[in-house]
């Protein structure tokens, strides 16, 4: 990513499906033990995805969605949510 981020603003040249696919995986780079100051480039694209409109609402949402009742919490909520997820059936 560093190499390809020397010539380029974002993957693609253009903001494109590779930075939205791309930059959750990067943001796990302290779990993973990276270095992130040892890759300029790749840090400050991140920073740029980061500050997309369209991205601080994406992961507005997903907090929202971890923040809600959750698969082994009680109630209507999370009964509902578990029949979605598990059980269903193609017939």
């Amino acid at each position: 990513m560093e190499h390809r981020l020397e010539a380029n603003e974002y993957l693609a040249g253009d903001y494109s499906i590779a930075d939205m696919a791309t930059a959750p995986w990067i943001s796990a780079w302290k779990a993973l033990g990276i270095q992130f100051e040892e890759f300029p480039k790749t840090k400050a694209w991140h920073a740029r995805v980061l500050e997309r409109e369209a991205v601080k609402r994406a992961l507005a949402k997903g907090d929202d969605i971890r923040r809600g009742p959750g698969l082994n919490a009680s109630g209507k909520d999370a009964e509902a949510a578990r029949k979605i997820l598990f059980g269903q059936r193609a017939r």
